[in-house]
């Protein structure tokens, strides 16, 4: 009798579900944090443009 057919060589998906178990169902929450505190800081290089721009724009408005 044949008992059935085994890879020798596991896909790394199913060797790492089988290693850590089931994925985590939510992100962690050191990531969320870092990503919402990067969102909301800015160089002093991207406020400058900003301001520049607002300058070309009230100058085009008036002549």
């Amino acid at each position: 009798m044949v008992k059935g057919i085994r890879l020798q060589k596991p896909s790394p998906k199913a060797l790492a579900a089988w290693l850590a178990g089931a994925p985590m169902a939510r992100t962690a929450t050191v990531t969320s944090i870092t990503a919402t505190a990067a969102k909301t800081q800015e160089s002093g290089n991207q406020r400058s443009a900003q301001l520049e721009q607002r300058k070309a724009k009230r100058a085009e408005r008036l002549s």
